[in-house]
């Protein structure tokens, strides 16, 4: 997936990943079956990413949680598809919905489920997948708010504080490239898939075309006959034919005897 430098690319080199990572698979369809990645994921996110360094008290918290999770039916849907999207503001927020588009991809194919290739394929948790990385990135997101910009004023000339404030978002970015290496492990994860699919449909074509079903030989056969039939009437028809044509010659020449001299 690696698409060469660009000098002329102003993206970042995660925000590259991140892209490479979605590359080729179009726009995901969210609705039906597969929109629970999308709750998975904003689930996760909005836990983790408004966390705090003091936990709140336990009762805030639970609160906090019984808001998030028991949110009305009528609430989700494309509110939560928008407020996804939304998400792709930030590198951060661009890996949860890598992984959710990702996850919703794996599900739609049809190796995830068929029994034909079951015994190649080491199926994972997506949904727990989809959480543990929304997770990660919604405590990245909030460490990063609280590490905030750079140090201003008299501190942007403190070399001590400087040097904290260096280690601290590097120290972050390592988080960062490793959280993108979850995102890549699993669209490597989805590229076997991928080629699955590609046999699975191939071996069931051939499967199905590969060899006539009884019916079409009865009727190959029943088309042979009528050929064989058709050959046959053919031939005798001929042989009438020279027949009557030698007799009106051999008429002919009687004729042409027996006429005056």
């Amino acid at each position: 997936m690696d698409m060469g430098w660009n000098p002329f690319d102003r993206r970042s080199k995660d925000q590259r990943a991140i892209d490479d990572a979605m590359a080729g698979l179009g726009k995901p369809v969210w609705r039906g079956a597969h929109g629970h990645f999308v709750r998975d994921a904003l689930t996760a996110w909005r836990l983790a990413a408004t966390t705090t360094l003091h936990d709140p008290p336990t009762a805030t918290r639970l609160d906090r949680v019984r808001k998030v999770v028991d949110r009305e039916p009528s609430s989700r849907g494309q509110a939560d598809v928008a407020e996804l999207e939304n998400l792709r503001k930030t590198v951060t927020g661009s890996v949860v919905y890598a992984v959710a588009a990702l996850a919703t991809v794996i599900e739609g194919l049809t190796a995830w489920t068929a029994d034909d290739v079951a015994h190649r394929i080491v199926r994972i948790d997506l949904s727990a997948e989809v959480a543990s990385v929304a997770r990660s990135a919604g405590l990245l997101e909030a460490a990063l708010h609280r590490l905030g910009d750079s140090p201003s004023g008299h501190l942007a000339k403190d070399a001590e504080v400087q040097a904290i404030y260096a280690r601290r978002t590097e120290a972050l970015a390592d988080r960062q490239r490793t959280l993108i290496l979850q995102l890549t492990a699993l669209r490597s994860y989805l590229d076997g898939l991928l080629d699955i699919e590609k046999e699975l449909e191939k071996m069931r074509w051939i499967e199905h075309h590969g060899s006539p079903d009884f019916a079409e030989l009865e009727e190959r056969e029943s088309d042979e006959l009528a050929s064989l039939n058709l050959s046959a009437a053919r031939d005798l028809f001929d042989e009438a034919t020279d027949r009557i044509g030698v007799q009106l010659r051999e008429a002919a020449e009687k004729l042409g005897g027996s006429g005056p001299r």
